[in-house]
């Protein structure tokens, strides 16, 4: 068996650290990059609250920013054919909603027949009001009409006295379907105890 030479072993060891170093040294750089190439804009580091609704910023000038933005906007449909309109408000300066109108959008993609809208009172907005709820802080707008369908969509336009109209495509979602999960089970029937024979 043939001997190996100290000095052959001697300069085989610096090498073997030398490139465990460098291998380390790499994967470091690796995860860094990979951490940095990201950055901090990467969508799964941005705010997101998950809602059912939509959201739209309407400005009087384009380019300039919004002047409201409405927020979780959806129509909570408490049986077929009604239900009412739900969503956040915020303005930049006093505005006032004057005005909803729709149509329901059919399985189909079709469009049905104008949806009946009423606002119910005063919707004045204001910049001090911060996030104005339509459904606690306003009359309630009532939506009927043949589409309002739980499942469904409609097309609504809001109009405000100063920052003009917003129209988008809005989810129809049941009432029920905030509590479904919720719900408490029926309590068992108490069954009669049995009677008691003198003996």
């Amino acid at each position: 068996m043939g001997t190996i030479d100290r000095r052959t072993v001697a300069a085989v060891r610096p090498r073997r650290r030398l490139v465990r170093g460098l291998a380390a040294a790499t994967l470091a750089l690796g995860l860094t990059a990979g951490v940095g190439g990201c950055g901090f804009d990467v969508q799964t580091l941005q705010p997101y609250t998950p809602a059912a609704g939509v959201n739209i910023d309407v400005s009087t000038e384009p380019g300039v920013g919004p002047t409201t933005m409405v927020r979780n906007l959806l129509v909570v449909s408490r049986s077929d054919g009604e239900g009412y309109l739900s969503a956040g408000l915020v303005v930049e300066r006093p505005d006032e909603l004057v005005d909803v109108s729709g149509v329901p959008i059919g399985p189909d993609g079709e469009r049905g027949a104008p949806l009946e809208v009423t606002l119910g009172g005063d919707y004045a907005l204001d910049p001090a009001d911060g996030l104005v709820v339509l459904t606690t802080d306003r009359p309630v707008i009532t939506v009927s009409g043949e589409g309002v369908v739980d499942g469904l969509t409609a097309e609504l336009t809001l109009t405000f006295r100063e920052g003009g109209e917003a129209t988008l495509v809005v989810p129809i979602v049941g009432l029920a379907q905030h509590f479904r999960t919720v719900s408490p089970s029926p309590a068992p029937s108490a069954s009669p105890s049995p009677s008691s024979t003198p003996s």
